[in-house]
C-alpha cells in the first residue's frame, strides 16, 4: 500500500491521512455511517446500535468543525433513518409508535429547521391505513425467514424506514404490516418542502404496494432517477404460495401510482437479504446487485426496465474478486459513462478492506491500485454494517465508510 496521492486507489493524504475515525470509544458497535460532501465539508451520520445516533462535520482536512451544532456533533433523537438533502440539510426519522413516524429537519449548521413542519418536526400517521410499522427482526407469521438469522437481526433497520431525497423531493418509504400482522407491504409517503404530508400524492398522501394482499412485499432500497421525477423501489417478494424469494423493481410516478411504462424486472430465487440497489448511474441506467444460485451478479437495466444492451451485452455481470481471498461483498457504486464507465465495489477479509474498480466488461481497471484493487487495513474488533456506502464523487474520488471510519480514496 502506497501513500502517493497522485495514484488512483491511494488514500487522499490531505484528509487526515486519508481516513477519519468517527467514534473511538465503541468501534465494535458502529453500525451505519452515511456521508455528504460539499465544497468545504464532509458530513457523517453515524448510528451506534442500541446506544446513540448523531451527525458530525469535518472539513476537507479531516478536522472536526467545532462550529457545527454542539462542538461539531449533532445528537439525534432516537434510533432511525437519516439522510441529507440537496441543500445540505439533515433529515432524521424515528418511529414514535407502530403507526406514527416523525421526521426532523436540521439546517446545515446543525440547528433545528423551524420552517419544517411544526417546530422542525413532521409527524406521519398511518393508523387510518390499518397498518403498523414492521421491523425486519420480527418476521410475519407466514415468513419463510428464520427469526434466528444473525444477519437479519444485524440489519434490523429500525422499522424498515428510509428517507429518500432529491432536488427538493422528500419521500418516506416503510415496510408495514397489514391485516393483523399476517401479511405486509411497502408504503410510500411524500412530504412537502414545508414539512407536511403531500395529500396530492397517491391516495391522500400515500402509495401502497401489496399486489395480492397475501405474502410478503417489503422494500430493501429506493432511489430517485436522474430526472428526479420517478421513485424506483427494490422490493423483496415472498408470495404466500411460494417458497423462493424474488427481487422486483417497481416505479412510482410523481402522482403516486405504479408506472405502467416501466417493465418492472424481476430477479428470481435470490439469497435472503443479499441485494443492493437500486441506483442510477451517470447515464441514468439502473443497477442492482443480487445473489442468485449462479453467484453474485450485477444486473443492468435501461431507464424503462429493459435489459441494458450497453451493459455487458444485456446480461448480468458476475462480480468476481481478484485473487486475494476477499470474498465478503458489501458496497457498490459506478463512475462515469461510455468508455469511461467504471464499476466500484468493496469487500473485506480478516484484516483488510478492498476497493475494486473494473469496466463494464468486468475486466479490472489496472490504473486503479494494484491491478484494479486498493487495500486498506481494518479494525478487527468491528462488525460489518448492513448498509455501508461507497460514495463516488464527481472527480471519481471515492468516499466510503467501513465500521467506525470514513476513508477518502483518490480516483
Amino acid at each position: 500500500m502506497t501513500t502517493n496521492t497522485k495514484r488512483p486507489g491511494d488514500l487522499k493524504q490531505a484528509f487526515n491521512g486519508g481516513r477519519v475515525k468517527v467514534n473511538s470509544e465503541a468501534p465494535e458497535l458502529t453500525n451505519i455511517l452515511r456521508t455528504q460532501v460539499d465544497e468545504k465539508s464532509v458530513y457523517i451520520s453515524a448510528l451506534i446500535i442500541g446506544t446513540e445516533q448523531f451527525v458530525v462535520k469535518y472539513d476537507h482536512a479531516g478536522k472536526l468543525d467545532d462550529s457545527f451544532a454542539d462542538s461539531g456533533r449533532l445528537n439525534l433523537f432516537g434510533m432511525g433513518a437519516g439522510a441529507f438533502d440537496n441543500q445540505g440539510r439533515i433529515l432524521h426519522s424515528y418511529a414514535l409508535t407502530g403507526a406514527s413516524i416523525e421526521i426532523r429537519r436540521y439546517l446545515s449548521s446543525g440547528l433545528p429547521d423551524y420552517d419544517f413542519g411544526k417546530g422542525g418536526v413532521c409527524i406521519v400517521d398511518i393508523s387510518h391505513l390499518n397498518a403498523t410499522l414492521r421491523n425486519i427482526d420480527t418476521p410475519s407469521k407466514n415468513s419463510k425467514r428464520s427469526k434466528d438469522n444473525d444477519e437479519t437481526k444485524a440489519a434490523a433497520d429500525f422499522g424498515l424506514v428510509e428517507i429518500i431525497t432529491g432536488q427538493g423531493e422528500l419521500y418516506l418509504v416503510a415496510t408495514v404490516f397489514f391485516n393483523s400482522e399476517v401479511y405486509n407491504g411497502t408504503l410510500v409517503a411524500r412530504i412537502t418542502e414545508s414539512g407536511h404530508l403531500d395529500e396530492e400524492f397517491g391516495n391522500q398522501g400515500f402509495f401502497v404496494y401489496r399486489p395480492t394482499g397475501q405474502g410478503e412485499y417489503y422494500f430493501r432500497g429506493a432511489s430517485l432517477d436522474k430526472t428526479l421525477s420517478n421513485l424506483t423501489l427494490l422490493v423483496y417478494e415472498v408470495p404466500s404460495h411460494g417458497s423462493e424469494m424474488n427481487v422486483r423493481l417497481i416505479r412510482v410516478t410523481p402522482e403516486g401510482a405504479l408506472d405502467p411504462e416501466f417493465k418492472s424486472p424481476v430477479i428470481k430465487n435470490t439469497a435472503n437479504n443479499i441485494s443492493q440497489g437500486p441506483f442510477f448511474d451517470a447515464a441514468n441506467t439502473l443497477k442492482v446487485v443480487a445473489d442468485i444460485p449462479e453467484g453474485r451478479h450485477l444486473f443492468g437495466w435501461t431507464h424503462q426496465g429493459d435489459p441494458d444492451p450497453e451493459f455487458n451485452n444485456g446480461k448480468p455481470l458476475e462480480l468476481k474478486w481478484p485473487n486475494d481471498g476477499l470474498q465478503n461483498f458489501f458496497a457498490l457504486a459506478s463512475q462515469g459513462q461510455g468508455d469511461a464507465y467504471r464499476i466500484v465495489h468493496a469487500g473485506y477479509s480478516d484484516n483488510l478492506v478492498s476497493i475494486n474498480r473494473m469496466g463494464a466488461d468486468g475486466v479490472p481497471d489496472t490504473t486503479f491500485g494494484e491491478n484494479g484493487s486498493a487495500k486498506f487495513t481494518r479494525n478487527d474488533n468491528a462488525i460489518l454494517p448492513p448498509y455501508p456506502l461507497v460514495n463516488a464523487l464527481k472527480n471519481n474520488e471515492i468516499l466510503f465508510t467501513v465500521w467506525n471510519e470514513v476513508l477518502w480514496v483518490v480516483g
